[in-house]
């Protein structure tokens, strides 16, 4: 498969901040190293140099480590997704700071959306696995009432309800801390 350019540079960059964590000895434990190898990769942009930006950039290793652990299709679908959305609230979060809104509201918009994202999820999730579901149970018991257990269904829904709100809060966050036109608030 090819690549451009800066896609390339991006997974070989992601790659190797994933392998930082990966040899069993942590290779960023302070913040000297991370301006190592940011100074590496040759990135640009504000930095705080303090002790929580070492911790987010170790959160996002952790969460990014998780892509090798994928299959192909699923890690595929994941980066697509996340591609096209980060790049389209950059924009839609510049607009916003740009017509008065504080960074509140904007978090309650973001939040918002992470409510719609899941519930829409979980719905349609249910109806696509309610045919075969319903009809495994009428060919296995001879009823139309199947048997789902609350712990497990709670459980999924949590997660799946967690995992949205991480995907759509986390870069809301990251981004909108270097936004300079959304007021506070």
């Amino acid at each position: 498969m090819a690549f451009t350019h800066d896609t390339e540079l991006s997974l070989s960059a992601t790659a190797a901040l994933v392998n930082t964590g990966r040899a069993g000895v942590e290779e960023m434990p302070e913040i000297a190293a991370l301006d190592g190898f940011i100074d590496h990769w040759q990135w640009t942009g504000s930095r705080t140099h303090e002790e929580a930006e070492l911790a987010a950039v170790l959160r996002l290793r952790s969460r990014l480590a998780r892509l090798w652990e994928m299959t192909a299709d699923e890690a595929v679908a994941l980066v697509n997704t996340l591609v096209v959305t980060t790049v389209e609230r950059r924009r839609v979060l510049r607009l916003l700071g740009r017509v008065g809104a504080t960074r509140g509201q904007v978090a309650a918009v973001f939040g918002w959306q992470a409510v719609f994202v899941a519930g829409t999820g979980l719905v349609a999730g249910a109806a696509a696995s309610a045919v075969a579901l319903l009809t495994v149970t009428r060919a296995v018991t001879g009823s139309w009432t199947p048997f789902i257990p609350l712990a497990p269904a709670v459980g999924l829904v949590a997660l799946v309800a967690a995992l949205t709100a991480g995907a759509v809060m986390i870069p809301y966050g990251m981004m909108s801390r270097r936004e300079p036109t959304l007021a506070s608030g």
